[in-house]
């Protein structure tokens, strides 16, 4: 069975305090080799370090109010015909703010393919239902339009880890949040493709929770 962008992990385990797993991507994935390549991709190794993260207990992504930092080095390049080891181990923090501190490894052979660090930090901007009420469909509305003019987008929020930075850097007033930076660029081609997403039944409750 191809291995799909959700499915990059196989046999997770726990020992000495490190979680482990085995990157599970093949050639034949549509979603990280989209055209022929001679290495695995850098996003698939990012893809595999956070789902063993998540599958493994390491550090729990999806709790409201984290902002998760991610610090990433390829020191060398992940060839197709080796079998690539991944890790996660747990860095002991007395940083202010911050909740959860991982230590992430890629390994192929004696090679190291990728380290990261990973953080957790607790996030202290205030946000409101009514809030994101209003502001998600003004920006879905505005990638609509550029679209619709033959204008490529994507909204990405990675900036809100440095949002204090971002503020002084653009002189963005106190009490104006910052919620979206979205790249608007004419594109070539039409490759697109639909991004990984979690099972519909894991995010949706009838009548109750």
């Amino acid at each position: 069975m191809t291995a799909l962008a959700n499915e990059l992990v196989d046999d997770v385990e726990l020992v000495s305090a490190i979680w482990s797993g085995r990157l599970a991507v093949r050639a034949d994935d549509p979603y990280h080799f989209d055209h022929p390549l001679d290495h695995i991709p850098g996003m698939a190794l990012i893809g595999g370090l956070l789902e063993l993260v998540r599958r493994s207990g390491a550090a729990d992504l999806d709790i409201p109010n984290r902002r998760l930092s991610l610090s990433l080095t390829f020191p060398s390049f992940c060839e197709l015909d080796g079998p690539v080891v991944l890790q996660a181990t747990r860095i002991p923090t007395g940083e202010a703010g911050v909740d959860t501190s991982l230590s992430l490894l890629a390994e192929q052979g004696a090679e190291v393919v990728c380290e990261a660090d990973l953080t957790l930090r607790v996030s202290t901007e205030r946000t409101t239902p009514s809030l994101w009420a209003t502001l998600l469909p003004s920006v879905w509305s505005y990638m609509l339009a550029a679209r619709s003019r033959g204008i490529g987008t994507v909204w990405t929020t990675r900036h809100l880890s440095y949002a204090a930075e971002v503020a002084e850097l653009l002189d963005i007033p106190s009490g104006v949040h910052q919620a979206a930076l979205v790249p608007t660029a004419y594109y070539r081609g039409s490759t697109f493709r639909p991004a990984p997403r979690p099972p519909l039944e894991s995010s949706l409750h009838v009548d109750r929770w």
